[in-house]
């Protein structure tokens, strides 16, 4: 959980930098890029990547999985107030 809660600040940064948003659709879009690296470096299963990828590009809803209720929730720790600053 706190592997992901870190993943998704990167992200979270990542759309601001480049759309000055973090709005869900603009992380579904920078997310994936960010993970997958995160991912591969830290020697995650090459196998299960896309999985993690697909749910990151959907976190904001349509995905209904373990893996997504996770996400979802790591999501909204590190959306609630001062965690990002």
């Amino acid at each position: 959980m706190a592997r992901m809660r870190n993943g998704s600040i990167y992200w979270d940064h990542a759309a601001e930098r480049k759309y000055n948003s973090v709005a869900g659709k603009y992380q579904e879009i920078e997310g994936p890029p960010i993970a997958e690296h995160i991912l591969k470096k830290v020697g995650f299963p090459v196998e299960k990547i896309p999985h993690v990828l697909e749910i990151i590009a959907h976190h904001r809803g349509g995905l209904i999985t373990k893996e997504f209720a996770i996400l979802v929730e790591a999501d909204g720790i590190v959306n609630r107030k001062g965690v990002n600053d």
